[in-house]
């Protein structure tokens, strides 16, 4: 093989293929080692999912029940959001976790007060003997 056959032009259609191949390569490559955690789901997933429990809490009026929990998880989901942005993922993931249990502890102790309360409405209301 002579060096002129190395070197000839590419058609179009190849050149295009080829293109879309390496692009493809390098965005599975760049995105996809970073973005996982030690358990498998991603990190964006991990913070969605902090991100949800903190808002299912908030409408729930948590904080009106339990607002160290709610201030504590609102804190550590900022602290999250700052971690993604310094990119230190393994710390974002922690305080996520960490944001999510808090308001899952808000959104609990919420849930116990509305029943305890519904409760003893229940009981006022019923005629004694």
């Amino acid at each position: 093989m002579s060096l002129r056959e190395c070197f000839t032009p590419i058609s179009r259609p190849r050149r295009a293929a080829l293109v879309i191949a390496c692009a493809s390569l390098a965005a599975a490559g760049c995105s996809s080692a970073p973005w996982q955690s030690d358990s498998g789901t991603s990190y964006a997933a991990n913070l969605a999912g902090a991100e949800s429990a903190v808002q299912n809490a908030d409408e729930a009026r948590a904080a009106d029940f339990s607002p160290t929990e709610m201030r504590a998880a609102h804190a550590k989901l900022d602290a999250s959001h700052a971690a993604v942005l310094r990119h230190d993922l393994k710390q974002a993931v922690w305080l996520s976790d960490e944001a999510a249990i808090n308001a899952d502890i808000a959104t609990a102790r919420a849930n116990r007060a509305k029943a305890l309360a519904a409760m003893a409405a229940a009981n006022d209301n019923t005629p004694t003997p």
